[in-house]
């Protein structure tokens, strides 16, 4: 099982240990324990730092100085900590001191399960131990648990208002969380909460507890309503709306009468649900897949996308161009790697804040790539004027051809996006042109002979270029196919003269043409792109059929 820390960092740091040999895996594990009892989650700690603490090593160069929160740190090495020990099968008999497992240690410090993984996050590190039934389960040595008793009193002071109640004092809760929702005085559930928790001096999540156990094994005797935690789709909706427009979350706990965690839960399971339904496509590249992805490919490509928003250039050099493609790319590529590890039950706040940050930054670079590159369908759109299309139509559906483009372009390849570019808007163009032009609507593209003139006065993009791929295109139709395959393709993927190309024809004027039926010149067609698929390269073979 891979285990990935989540700060860059870490993960290149402590990936080699997934590897290493078990005496390895075991004095990593024992120097985790340590550490994670030093850490304050409200401070940063320098990596060589960690890795010094870790391994005895120190740092040089740039990562030396990487800062790294407290609580990421805490977080990061507990995770790994627990799956790299789930790895190792540590068998519970053959450990030296006693084992306590959530359960038992919740029992022995009269707290819930739930205060036990909070205690996790403040570095009480547990393990996963083999016991004699075969099964792994969480525990904690005894060792781990005391020096945590002694570095962490103030947690488990904290914990003593979440002791058990007793059955009298639970119907003391309930009865006067009923006697509040009678007073029309106090309308919602937040308040009712906060002044049961007031009165007899208990925590607001106990009493949250104790009561919504209560709704749920009792409906007809519940004390509120709506179950506790539940919103319709459309209360869903607005909440995830009114935290988006940065309403305080007391407010929100008081609209919608959940608690703190409730509406934070709500929440991420929404933003989660519209993360996943999102379509994100990438063009791989092995560099990607490095360590040092983020330092070679987004570090520089931030400073150059920067530099060139503050004075925008008429024409991307290839240099430019290729790091702005490498940064939209990786920055979807983490984007998607980051959303198959989501839990749809239980989605992480931090996850979720990172997939929106990579495609909001993967947003602002296609932004900027349509904007330098929109002069481009200005200058196609112009040549398409005389055809009976109005120019501020054609700009509309070239902009879409454009953004298509852009996602489709593999700039591994080492073609530019002019040309790829180009050949797309002209093909997309021929295609609906002829049935815009047959409309009355939609002629009187002369009205705008005038606006046309700007684009043929911009610098001719590469087409030099356009009419070279054409014409090696054709010449691989004319060597690969037969005649009569040469005569379908040609027909119903035109490569004519110029960066225009002419109208495709239809299967009933092709097989009107041969003498053939519509579904026989649909089959030779197929057996034609067969063959051109094994000689052309992925970018020719897309370029010839759009």
């Amino acid at each position: 099982m891979q285990i990935h820390p989540q700060h860059p960092a870490l993960r290149q740091f402590l990936e080699p240990f997934q590897r290493a040999s078990r005496p390895e895996q075991k004095k990593i594990l024992d120097n985790i324990e340590k550490l994670l009892l030093l850490l304050n989650p409200q401070k940063e700690y320098p990596l060589d730092f960690i890795v010094f603490r870790l391994s005895g090593r120190r740092l040089y160069g740039r990562l030396q100085d990487v800062l790294i929160g407290g609580r990421q740190v805490l977080d990061d090495l507990r995770v790994f900590a627990v799956q790299l020990s789930r790895n190792l099968e540590l068998p519970a008999l053959k450990q030296t001191e006693t084992l306590y497992t959530v359960s038992q240690l919740a029992e022995r410090f009269s707290v819930s399960a739930k205060t036990i993984r909070r205690w996790q996050k403040y570095g009480l590190l547990g393990k996963h131990y083999l016991f004699p039934d075969g099964r792994r389960r969480l525990a904690f040595p005894a060792s781990v648990v005391e020096q945590f008793v002694s570095s962490c009193s103030e947690q488990l002071g904290k914990a003593g208002r979440f002791s058990r109640l007793t059955e009298e004092e639970k119907r003391t809760v309930i009865e006067l969380a009923a006697q509040l929702q009678q007073d029309t005085s106090v309308r919602s559930r937040e308040p009712i909460l906060r002044e049961v928790a007031r009165r007899l001096g208990r925590a607001r999540e106990t009493v949250r507890y104790i009561l919504a156990e209560h709704d749920r094994l009792y409906p007809e005797k519940a004390v509120f309503s709506r179950p506790f935690g539940r919103l319709s789709a459309k209360e869903r909706a607005a909440l995830l709306k009114l935290y988006k427009q940065k309403t305080p979350t007391r407010q929100l706990m008081e609209r919608f009468g959940l608690s703190y965690s409730s509406v934070h839960r709500i929440i991420n399971q929404q933003r989660a649900k519209e993360v996943l339904s999102l379509k994100i496509e990438y063009v791989d590249s092995p560099e990607f897949h490095t360590p040092e992805a983020f330092q070679t490919i987004l570090e520089p490509s931030e400073t150059l996308l920067k530099e060139l928003s503050a004075e925008p250039p008429a024409v991307l050099s290839r240099t430019e161009e290729t790091a702005l493609f490498r940064r939209y790319n990786f920055l979807k590529y983490l984007a998607f790697t980051e959303r198959l590890q989501i839990q749809r039950s239980h989605p992480s706040s931090r996850r979720l804040q990172r997939i929106e940050q990579y495609l909001n930054l993967a947003e602002q670079t296609q932004h900027f790539l349509l904007k330098v590159n929109m002069p481009l369908v200005i200058h196609v759109a112009g040549k398409h004027i005389s055809f009976g299309a109005s120019l501020p139509d054609l700009v509309g559906e070239g902009n879409l051809s454009l953004m298509a483009a852009l996602e489709k372009f593999d700039y591994t390849k080492g073609y530019r996006f002019s040309t790829y570019a180009t050949l797309a808007i002209a093909k997309d163009f021929a295609r609906r042109i002829p049935a815009e032009a047959s409309r009355p609507d939609r002629a009187g593209g002369s009205d705008f002979s005038q606006m046309a003139q700007p684009a043929a006065s911009m610098p001719l993009l590469d087409l030099a270029a356009v009419e070279q791929a054409h014409q090696s295109l054709r010449q691989i139709v004319e060597r690969e196919l037969d005649e009569r395959e040469r005569y379908v393709v040609l027909n119903r993927f035109p490569l004519g003269e110029g960066v225009i190309p002419p109208r495709p024809k239809t299967l009933k004027e092709i097989g009107q043409a041969l003498g053939l039926s519509k579904e026989r010149v649909r089959q030779i067609e197929l057996q034609a792109l067969q063959k051109l698929r094994r000689t052309l390269s992925p970018e020719q073979f897309d370029l010839l059929t759009g």
